[in-house]
């Protein structure tokens, strides 16, 4: 059975590799995923992607930023 043919729940199963509610990051409340309760954990999680994301761009800007100003200088 390949993943279009699967019910919706059992391919947020499939996609997150196990059960949502074992997994802690969204709970169903309803059959085919019409009710969805994000957990806390998942919001821990998307919070530090984001802090992640923020961090690197700040690195990188400031690569960027150098590179720019030795180019001026020479």
């Amino acid at each position: 059975m390949d993943q279009g043919t699967l019910a919706p729940d059992a391919q947020l199963t499939q996609l997150i590799g196990g059960p949502p509610r074992i997994s802690g990051i969204v709970k169903l409340h309803a059959r085919g995923g019409q009710r969805v309760e994000i957990l806390p954990r998942m919001w821990t999680i998307h919070d530090r992607g984001i802090d992640c994301g923020r961090y690197l761009h700040d690195m990188l800007y400031v690569a960027a930023a150098r590179a720019a100003a030795a180019a001026d200088r020479a």
